[in-house]
């Protein structure tokens, strides 16, 4: 019985642990998504300024 017990507590913890491990790596693809996009953003808004309204047009039209 107290194998059996020992056998369950293992496992609910490695799935705590799993999932803990699987939450940091969604938070850290996201961060890295969500900087991407800012960034490119931020390069496309520069490139339709510097380019004028037509290039700036198609550009937003696009994506």
């Amino acid at each position: 019985a107290d194998a059996f017990d020992d056998a369950g507590e293992h496992q609910r913890t490695s799935v705590v642990e799993a999932n803990r491990k699987i939450g940091r790596e969604m938070q850290r693809v996201f961060m890295n998504v969500s900087r991407g996009w800012r960034a490119k953003n931020a390069t496309r808004q520069t490139g339709a300024r510097t380019a004028g309204p037509r290039a700036g047009r198609l550009l937003s039209s696009g994506l």
